[in-house]
């Protein structure tokens, strides 16, 4: 019995992935109710590394999430396949759409190609293929077309932040193997920084459109500032958010504004280190860890902070920037494609380069000291804000899944909605 429990304790995780992925083998073979479409609407099938709910779950789930209920609304039946954490359903309905839990880390792209010969197979009329790292080749054994969505091209991630040989390996699959098996498929990515990547992997422009991730701004609301100088973080706690660095920042700030404090709101494998770095600095009583926020949570720190900090190195857009911004808050962000794009750097934040506290902090601090210019952009950044909605998103993201079934002249799509002018 010790030998047993000793061994089951040193081998845990080991157990519960086979276990994991035994029961997802078990329930290939069960039946699986896929929802349907109305008549003249779409099925579409969107594979992506997570959902929302899920742990790690962050800006790449929100935004398929966020337009995936609006075509649910336009009557579109959407089915989500995606990874498990082991907290979740295996199955579930979330807003309307279909969502199916399976694999993990690496073995979802496994299960995504079982699944769909063995379950999905001429059930669905497009597949939404969401690349993160590494994409699930889906033009290798689907039969409709495929729209790849790309936040932001991993190379640079890659080689700086994943550990060899997982780096090597996934570099080579997005460079090469990517670009080949994706020839010709219509993309959509988020930024035009992205695009300017995306293109450089050997795509053409042609069949790349950029849609923007938006708000729904009527959730938002402007709030009187705190009384001291209160800046915040939100999103998960992982190396190449940086996060350390505004810890930094505030550390070197802390004896000149006695009152300054730095919010952090987010969960991640960082957060012991950021912790103890907070407490090593004696930046402490500076530095509060709020953990996972609640949305109504999230507006309010948002609108009642001075500016919110995206210390990141890798960013496809950014989307809590136009969160921030919604709430009249501007943005303090790495000079790095991607925040590049969502920040306009002087009008509605500030650009500094990555991983330099000392340059943060005396741009932290002279928003504190210059009061009419940071109210200046903090107008700036609300009116920005409105130029981004998932209506817009959701509505855009459709036309190129309609201009993708119509270029494909062996496929006669006859259930196609009529577009508004509006549209």
């Amino acid at each position: 019995q010790f030998f047993l429990v000793g061994f089951a304790h040193i081998f845990y995780r080991h157990l519960h992935t086979l276990y994991v992925n035994f029961k997802d083998f078990r329930y290939l073979f069960a039946p699986l109710q896929i929802a349907k479409a109305s008549e003249g609407r779409l099925n579409i099938l969107v594979f992506n590394w997570r959902d929302l709910k899920h742990v790690w779950g962050g800006g790449a789930e929100v935004y398929v999430e966020e337009i995936a209920k609006r075509w649910v609304k336009e009557g579109h039946a959407v089915t989500l396949f995606c990874g498990n954490d082991g907290k979740n359903k295996m199955n579930e309905k979330i807003s309307g759409i279909q969502i199916i839990r399976r694999g993990g880390f690496y073995t979802i792209y496994i299960w995504a190609l079982l699944y769909y010969l063995l379950k999905f197979r001429g059930k669905f009329d497009v597949v939404v293929d969401s690349e993160n790292g590494i994409p699930f080749f889906t033009p290798l054994y689907v039969s409709v077309p495929v729209v790849l969505l790309i936040h932001h091209v991993h190379q640079d991630y890659l080689r700086e932040q994943a550990p060899f040989p997982i780096s090597h390996i996934s570099k080579l699959l997005e460079s090469r193997l990517m670009p080949y098996v994706y020839k010709g498929s219509e993309i959509a990515t988020v930024s035009e920084s992205s695009k300017k990547d995306i293109v450089s992997l050997g795509f053409k422009k042609k069949h790349i459109e950029v849609i923007n991730p938006g708000i729904n701004i009527r959730d938002y609301k402007k709030l009187k500032k705190t009384q001291s100088p209160t800046f915040i973080y939100v999103g998960r706690l992982k190396p190449y958010k940086n996060v350390d660095v505004a810890i930094k920042a505030i550390a070197l700030l802390k004896d000149k504004y006695s009152q300054i404090k730095l919010i952090i709101a987010g969960k991640g494998e960082s957060e012991k280190y950021l912790r103890t770095l907070a407490q090593k600095l004696g930046a402490s009583d500076h530095v509060e860890f709020h953990g996972f926020v609640t949305d109504q949570q999230r507006v309010t720190l948002f609108a009642q902070s001075w500016a919110a900090i995206q210390p990141s190195s890798f960013e496809g857009w950014g989307i809590t920037v136009i969160e921030a911004n919604a709430s009249g808050t501007p943005v303090i962000a790495s000079k790095i494609k991607g925040l590049s794009d969502s920040v306009v750097d002087g009008r509605t934040g500030l650009l500094v380069p990555p991983c330099d506290e000392k340059i943060l902090a005396k741009v932290m601090g002279e928003l504190i000291k210059f009061e009419d210019f940071r109210h200046e952009i903090s107008e700036n950044a609300y009116e920005w804000s409105k130029n981004f909605s998932w209506d817009k998103s959701s509505k855009e993201f459709l036309k190129v899944i309609f201009r993708t079934l119509e270029t494909k002249r062996d496929i006669v799509f006859v259930r196609k909605p009529a577009l508004t002018e509006s549209d």
